[in-house]
């Protein structure tokens, strides 16, 4: 069925003010009158009828689905950041059954208990995205999102010279730097934080190596293709843990492979990658007196974990998730708002 607008916009994607700072407005323009033209732009591009086919602003939709081949609920839009509710023909709750996910096609929901075969209602938040673009966004720069459901770095250097690696190694060529926070779908057990294994073209999840050599060499390849200050702003990466009671408490989470472990001071120890990487992009710990911008080194380090108002102890705050995978709007918010006004100085750009 048609997706039904259930919560519009709360906001514009940009305001009148905004505007005014930064375009040459005729004397005498309105500050209403700069409004409605914002609105009616919003109009052609935002939403269900939108040419664009997603959402800027966050809003509420709710749509009734039927599987796909493979049993999943893909959902109309990309970034998408809270399901709301899911309910069978029924009416009966299915919440507690089912998470959000991404792939190279978009969001889905998925049944944990086996594959969807009826119908469900789904009501879920869409809009501006993650915390990142929200903070380009506030900020107003310019920027390219090349960013790809379910990808990770080993996919990256596999197809180096194809597909869609290949396409945000041309894009790269037209930006000053760049904020990723590649290596979240890298993490896995039984490999060893430095460990060497297939060199690049030849990478792939299997290839054994670890998330300190796979970030090097992909800051080295953003590095030579990237133009202008060429400033590369890794990020921490989120949580990823599973839960026994809806993601309520910490207590009842559980961090997935090596992510298990966390060292309460940031010191680098023998397990964790997740947080011995952290430790790498932060210049903390073990790697205090690590100068930034050296060679397969990034620029600068961005704490998306501790900005989103996460724990310290690598799980996410209570009620932050529903999946173990993404964060809620509120967290995502209060991420960018705390980024926003670090950007200048993260990506060498005047204040």
């Amino acid at each position: 069925m048609r997706p039904v607008l259930v919560k519009a916009p709360t906001a514009r994607p940009i305001e009148p003010a905004d505007v005014i700072a930064r375009a040459e407005v005729l004397s005498g323009a309105s500050v209403v009158a700069i409004g409605a033209l914002i609105d009616a732009a919003t109009g052609q591009l935002s939403g269900w009828h939108g040419t664009l086919g997603r959402c800027l602003v966050d809003q509420t939709w709710s749509v009734e689905l039927e599987p796909d081949q493979r049993g999943y609920y893909r959902l109309p839009f990309p970034d998408v950041s809270q399901l709301l509710a899911v309910k069978d023909e029924g009416g009966g709750d299915l919440a507690a059954r089912v998470r959000l996910r991404s792939d190279a096609l978009g969001w889905y929901v998925a049944l944990l208990d086996g594959v969807g075969a009826d119908a469900l209602t789904i009501q879920f938040v869409a809009g501006f995205g993650g915390p990142v673009k929200r903070a380009l966004n506030m900020k107003g720069y310019s920027f390219i999102d090349v960013s790809l459901s379910g990808s990770n770095i080993g996919n990256q250097f596999a197809g180096y010279d194809a597909g869609p690696s290949a396409l945000r190694r041309v894009f790269r060529q037209y930006c000053d730097g760049v904020i990723t926070n590649h290596a979240g779908n890298d993490r896995r057990s039984g490999i060893t934080f430095e460990n060497v294994g297939a060199a690049p073209g030849s990478l792939n999840d299997a290839s054994g190596n670890g998330l300190r050599v796979l970030t090097s060499w992909h800051n080295s390849d953003l590095r030579a293709t990237l133009r202008g200050p060429k400033r590369i702003v890794r990020t921490t990466l989120l949580p990823a843990t599973t839960s026994t009671d809806g993601y309520a408490t910490t207590a009842n989470q559980t961090g997935k492979n090596d992510d298990a472990v966390w060292v309460s001071d940031y010191a680098t120890s023998a397990n964790g990658d997740q947080f011995k990487l952290a430790d790498l992009n932060m210049r903390r710990g073990a790697y205090a007196a690590l100068p930034y911008g050296g060679a397969g080194e990034c620029d600068a380090g961005w704490d998306m974990y501790a900005a989103s108002g996460h724990t310290a102890d690598g799980k996410f705050a209570p009620n932050s998730t529903n999946d173990g995978t993404h964060q809620f709007v509120a967290n995502i918010v209060a991420a960018a708002n705390d980024l926003a006004p670090r950007l200048p100085a993260l990506l060498g750009f005047a204040a």
